[in-house]
C-alpha cells in the first residue's frame, strides 16, 4: 500500500501496477565453456540436449552454459499508476486500517511534514462561518422572493401601466432586508 501526499490518495500495486518490473538483463551474455562429455553423458543446450552416444569421450568447445540462469534487472514499470511521491506503508506512523477506522470515526487523513498519512480532527466551523453561510442562504431566498414582484413591475411598465403599490412595497422591503444582510456579512471576520 502506498500514500501520495500530493494527491492525498491510497494506491496498491494490485490495482495500480507494480513500481518496478524484473526482466532478463538485456546486456548479459551467456558464458561459454569447454567440456568433455563421457560416453552416455549429456549436456543442456539452447536447442535441447547434447548426448554422447559414442564409446569415447567427446570434447566440445565454446558451448553456451545453459545451467546458469539468466540474471534479472529491475526497471521502472511504465504502466504503473502510483504517483512518484507515494510513500510505502511500512514507513507510515499508523497502518492503513487504523487510518480508515479514524476516517470512519470522523477524522481527516492528511499528509504530515514527511508526506506520511496521519489522522487529524475535522475543523469545526466558527460561529462567524456558520452565520456567513446562513446569510448567503437568506440572500438567495430573498432574491427568489423578489423575482415575482420585480417581474410584475417590469410587465406593468412595459405595458404602460403603473406598477401595483404592493409590488413596489414588497420589492423595497426585500431590498432593505438584503442590504442589511450584506452589511452584516461584510462585518463578519472570516
Amino acid at each position: 500500500m502506498f500514500y501520495s501526499p500530493s494527491l492525498r490518495g491510497f494506491y496498491t500495486p494490485d490495482l495500480h501496477g507494480a513500481l518496478v518490473l524484473h526482466i532478463d538483463d538485456p546486456l548479459w551474455v551467456r558464458p561459454t565453456i569447454n567440456i568433455t562429455l563421457q560416453p552416455g553423458e549429456s549436456f543442456p543446450t539452447s536447442d535441447g540436449t547434447i548426448k554422447n552416444d559414442t564409446e569415447v569421450p567427446l570434447d566440445l568447445a565454446d558451448i553456451e552454459d545453459w545451467r546458469i540462469e539468466h540474471p534479472q534487472v529491475e526497471v521502472p514499470n511504465p504502466a504503473c499508476q502510483i504517483p512518484a511521491d507515494a510513500v510505502e506503508e511500512s514507513l507510515w506512523p499508523a497502518p492503513y486500517n487504523d487510518l480508515m477506522a479514524g476516517q470512519a470515526a470522523g477524522q481527516n487523513i492528511v499528509p504530515d511534514e514527511n508526506g506520511f498519512p496521519v489522522l487529524v480532527a475535522l475543523d469545526q466551523p466558527t460561529a462567524a462561518e456558520l452565520r456567513s453561510k446562513a446569510i448567503l442562504v437568506e440572500l438567495a431566498t430573498l432574491d427568489a422572493a423578489g423575482a415575482r414582484p420585480a417581474r410584475a413591475i417590469a410587465l406593468a411598465v412595459a405595458s404602460g401601466a403603473a406598477p401595483a403599490a404592493e409590488d413596489l412595497t414588497r420589492l423595497q422591503e426585500i431590498e432593505a432586508q438584503a442590504v442589511a444582510l450584506r452589511e452584516e456579512l461584510a462585518a463578519l471576520e472570516i
